[in-house]
């Protein structure tokens, strides 16, 4: 794969930018969408919870406060209190009978029991379609584990409370409603009815809800009905301490047992309250609620996962799933239309203005930003076709000068070639340096030099600079003077007179030189013999009366 396309592309980049961005903020509103169904989720189970406390709550207490109260108002019967205190009177028995047997059928278990304190004697009746047994079952006694409910209730002092307990005589397992008797502040019998645990069970405590389940709890939290019978805690009331099966020892978790105490303490503030705790690893939210009338509690337990509750939920994260994608394509769906579609199409004319191309694309007309820059691109591009136009047409203008310049002056040159070359005086080029850049014909013929052995030589080599003009000073000379005379060196060592004159040439930005050189050679020897005519005979070869007088003004002088 080609990286470099990620740094040249804006489409890449913000693909590469979107896509963990659109993970990142997925995944935030994943977990809070999930915190939020999670809390909506306990909220609803909570309400299902209270919801079925209440139910059964008021199952259980149809069933038990009526059963209750009718036992209430007969052990308050003064019959029934005559009798326990003389229960060896046979009339009073008999009435005492009929009346309980009176009130039987209203009680839910047809049944109900009676104990005298004085005798311990222990009296049950159940309808069976036989005439009821008027004698006692069997006696209590302190002494016998069996009958420790009875004392443990006496010891209360508790008008009526509830015990589940399984009589080993009567062979039954029953909720039973335990009322005392009492007469003048003390307590001389005991009146009851239990109902069958079994159908107890599958009336108020059964569920058919899967995932829910109701326990009910005494004050100290043993359980006194649940679903299944291994669970409870039989004859609770003569237990001391926390020995027995109490609802705390269902919590995986020490602060959900702190959390339960603290919620049976509060309950009926308002009546029913739910808590969310782990019972073996499992999340379940409790509702509890007491039971007006009588000290137990209801708990429903509602698994949360069993009520698949979050099944609901899922059309909405599916929903949400495809809003975040579909608000994903849409931004970047909107960002490259309203954004990158307009700089590539910026960039190409970018790109076609950097090869001289004017023929760009100015369709943008949008008020914003991007809009505003591609108008002023357009306006700058539009400007610079002008400029260049412009530009192109005055070089051309000038180019053709130019060339017509070059042209004359290619022309004047070979013009000054041929003139040069056709000279009778020797010229020559010489630059700033001193050194030969042309050599003409007559140059050759004077100095003896063919061209090619003297170009870029120093032009002292031409002249007998030593013995003239020591050193450089001659250059420096020549070049401050129009013309100068000195002595010229030919290829064969040969001195001869010579006269220079110096023209300047610019040339770029340094100053060549055009010398004329000249062999005045005749010239001095026409001097010469002009000089010997005028003072000396011309037919003797005597000196004449000029040099004479010429020697005399010396001579004074």
């Amino acid at each position: 794969m080609d990286w470099n396309i990620f740094r040249h592309s804006l489409n890449w980049r913000l693909f590469l930018f979107m896509v963990p961005l659109s993970l990142l903020v997925g995944a935030g509103i994943y977990v809070a969408f999930f915190a939020v169904v999670s809390d909506s989720i306990t909220s609803l189970a909570a309400y299902f919870a209270e919801q079925k406390v209440m139910f059964y709550a008021d199952k259980a207490t149809r069933i038990l406060v009526r059963d209750r109260d009718i036992v209430a108002r007969l052990s308050a019967s003064p019959m029934l209190l005559d009798w326990v205190r003389d229960e060896g009177n046979a009339g009073l028995r008999k009435k005492a009978m009929a009346l309980l047997v009176q009130h039987r059928p209203v009680l839910r278990d047809h049944s109900f029991f009676l104990v005298a304190a004085r005798s311990g004697h222990y009296y049950y009746s159940q309808e069976n379609g036989k005439a009821p047994d008027q004698s006692f079952r069997y006696t209590l006694s302190k002494h016998r584990l069996r009958d420790a409910w009875y004392y443990a209730t006496l010891a209360k002092g508790q008008k009526c409370s509830l015990n589940v307990n399984h009589d080993d005589v009567l062979n039954v397992t029953k909720v039973w409603i335990n009322c005392l008797m009492q007469a003048d502040g003390q307590a001389v019998g005991m009146l009851g009815t239990g109902i069958d645990l079994t159908e107890f069970i599958r009336t108020v405590v059964e569920s058919k809800q899967p995932g829910v389940s109701n326990i009910y709890i005494n004050k100290d939290g043993f359980i006194q009905a649940a679903p299944h019978v291994d669970m409870i805690d039989f004859a609770s009331i003569t237990h001391e301490g926390g020995e027995g099966r109490r609802i705390f020892d269902l919590f995986d978790r020490p602060q959900d047992r702190q959390a339960f105490t603290r919620l049976m303490q509060h309950v009926g503030e308002p009546a029913v309250r739910s808590l969310t705790v782990q019972l073996h690893g499992v999340p379940y939210v409790i509702a509890l609620s007491s039971i007006e009338g009588i000290p137990w509690f209801n708990a429903s337990f509602v698994n949360i996962n069993e009520q698949h509750i979050r099944e609901y939920f899922m059309p909405f994260a599916v929903l949400l799933g495809l809003a975040m994608a579909s608000l994903m394509v849409l931004l970047l769906w909107f960002v490259r239309r309203m954004i990158l579609q307009r700089l590539k199409r910026l960039d190409a004319n970018v790109a076609l203005l950097r090869n001289r191309n004017f023929s760009i694309d100015c369709a943008d007309h949008a008020e914003d930003e991007i809009g505003r820059l591609s108008r002023s691109f357009c306006e700058m591009a539009n400007d610079m076709q002008r400029y260049t136009k412009r530009l192109e047409n005055t070089v051309s203008e000038r180019t053709a000068a130019l060339r017509q310049a070059v042209h004359e002056a290619e022309a004047g040159r070979k013009y000054l070639d041929a003139l040069i070359q056709h000279a009778r005086d020797a010229i020559m080029h010489i630059d700033n340096q001193g050194r030969i850049r042309s050599f003409n014909p007559a140059s050759e013929a004077m100095f003896g030099y063919q061209r090619d052995d003297v170009l870029g030589k120093s032009v002292s080599c031409l002249f007998d600079v030593e013995k003239q003009a020591p050193g450089a000073a001659w250059w420096a000379a020549l070049t401050h003077e129009d013309v100068l005379e000195m002595k010229g060196l030919r290829r064969d060592g040969r001195r001869f007179p010579v006269e220079l004159s110096l023209n300047v040439m610019p040339v770029v930005h340094e100053d060549h030189y055009i010398v004329v050189i000249r062999d005045i050679s005749e010239r001095r020897q026409v001097e010469a013999r002009i000089r010997q005519l005028a003072h000396f005979d011309a037919l003797t070869g005597l000196p004449n009366r000029a040099l004479f007088l010429d020697r005399l003004q010396q001579a004074l002088t």
